[in-house]
């Protein structure tokens, strides 16, 4: 039992070995000389203590556990690291990452100097004071190695999250540089690629013709390819979100504002409802906003109180019935009515794409593996179809814009045409009539009075001029 006992505390409590570089990589795995030690939450643990030789013998190999790591505790880690080759010891702009867990304090110990992170994955808090927390699972690495350095990790999880430090490593470029990542994700910003492009070209368009549907069609879009940068998990790692991650959810939140107003106004501008349907443009507008005062409280409510599962079952409670709403309008008037434009079947179409989509991607966050990736890419399809039918739809109505145009400027021309011809008719029966009767005028004048024939006939040519005269202006 004596030896029992003594192997067992001198396993607990073995020196720890450093990971040394030896060799340039583009990534060193750091988990296999990784020595953590597992406290209760409530234990008053701090840097300072764990550094003490007592505790310092309590810390065992990452490796080694049997034991997963408990969602209700507190864990400690602790790797050294050195290089005996001067041209290995310099890192700048690596990264190191620290593992998966609400909350991780990170320490570099090197001499006498302390540096200390904060690292973790963004949660909804109440507390605004505790938001420069909130970073994400890796942290700059810029590290001169002129000693041992020890990184000492404090990792702690909320909501039942398990902690990890699966994944512990250091790396010279982030995840999206990776050619691996990039292979997997070709696909997803191929298309983001494609959406800026379509865009573009509505944005030109409307530049060209002012046809507002372009313009909304653009803003719609641009507002879906926010949200799909947040689903694909590349949003917290742009520059001001990365250094602010709660701006990540309000700008969520403002692309499905912008989603469902710029689809609103998209609908209104494509049938010109305010000439063909005035009462439902009306209605369309109020809805307008409804939609942006409900955005702006949105994001308010969201300042105040991170409630992230609230507001998202606010944002799904208004987009679900506007959109079927939508379907049913558009559809009905356009279909069986028959009062707005023939190419409103594009927008019926294009709107179930859309609402698929949407479901899509929704479920695609309840599913793991390759379940959820499938999910994924049939949205990606189906937004993809949206696109190509609301442009469709687009390029038809303007079609007959054009050919509108063509026909109101011809009507437009043979009106004028006729102005100007009936003009000259005018000139030039008006004139000769009005020379006759003036002359006529001239000789009644200067005719004797006992000429009574000449006068019966200067008298016939008046009045023949005045009925001639008379037939030129109710004709002209």
């Amino acid at each position: 039992m004596f030896l029992f006992l003594t192997a067992f505390l001198s396993s607990e409590g073995r020196s720890i070995d450093t990971f040394f570089v030896q060799a340039a990589q583009s990534e060193y795995l750091l988990e296999d000389y990784l020595y953590v030690l597992a406290r209760p939450k409530d234990a008053q643990l701090d840097l300072q203590t764990i550094r003490l030789p007592e505790w310092q013998e309590r810390f065992v190999l990452y490796r080694e556990r049997t034991l997963g790591l408990d969602p209700d505790s507190t864990y400690w880690g602790q790797i050294a690291i050195d290089s005996d080759e001067p041209a290995l010891r310099q890192f700048q702009d690596w990264l190191l990452f620290t593992g998966n867990a609400n909350y991780t304090t990170a320490y570099f110990l090197q001499g006498a100097r302390v540096d200390s992170f904060l690292t973790g994955d963004y949660q909804r808090y109440r507390d605004r004071s505790i938001l420069h927390l909130q970073y994400k699972d890796r942290l700059p690495f810029n590290v001169q190695l002129d000693g041992p350095l020890t990184v000492v990790l404090r990792l702690r999880s909320d909501n039942n999250k398990t902690p990890s430090f699966h994944g512990l490593r250091l790396v010279d470029r982030d995840f999206y540089h990776n050619w691996d990542y990039i292979k997997r994700t070709i696909r997803d910003w191929s298309f983001m690629g494609l959406l800026l492009a379509i865009i573009l070209l509505h944005l030109a368009f409307f530049l060209i013709a002012r046809d507002r549907p372009f313009l909304y069609h653009s803003l719609f879009l641009f507002g879906v390819g926010i949200y799909l940068l947040d689903h694909f998990g590349i949003m917290s790692d742009l520059y001001v979100i990365r250094d602010f991650p709660m701006l990540r959810q309000f700008l969520v939140y403002f692309s499905l504002g912008l989603i469902d107003i710029a689809y609103i106004q998209f609908v209104r501008s494509f049938f010109d409802l305010r000439t063909v349907l005035p009462f439902w443009d009306r209605l369309l507008r109020w809805l307008v906003v409804l939609r942006l005062v409900l955005l702006v409280g949105l994001e308010v409510f969201y300042w105040y109180t991170f409630d992230e599962h609230f507001a998202d079952d606010f944002s799904a409670y208004f987009a679900g019935p506007l959109y079927l709403f939508m379907l049913l309008f558009i559809g009905y008037q356009s279909l069986f009515r028959r009062r707005l434009y023939r190419t409103g079947v594009f927008l019926v179409v294009g709107t179930l794409f859309f609402i698929v989509a949407v479901l899509l991607f929704s479920t695609s966050f309840l599913t793991f593996g390759n379940n959820q990736t499938v999910l994924t890419r049939t949205g990606l399809l189906f937004v993809l179809g949206e696109m190509f039918i609301f442009t469709t739809g687009l390029g038809f109505r303007f079609k007959n814009l054009v050919r509108e145009k063509r026909e109101a400027q011809r009507l437009k021309d043979l009106n004028e045409f006729q102005t100007r011809l009936y003009t000259n008719l005018t000139h030039e029966f008006r004139t000769p009539l009005t020379v006759i009767q003036g002359m006529a005028d001239e000789l009644s004048d200067y005719l004797p009075d006992d000429n009574a024939k000449s006068r019966e006939e200067v008298d016939i040519i008046k009045r023949n001029g005045d009925k001639l005269l008379n037939l030129v202006n109710r004709l002209l």
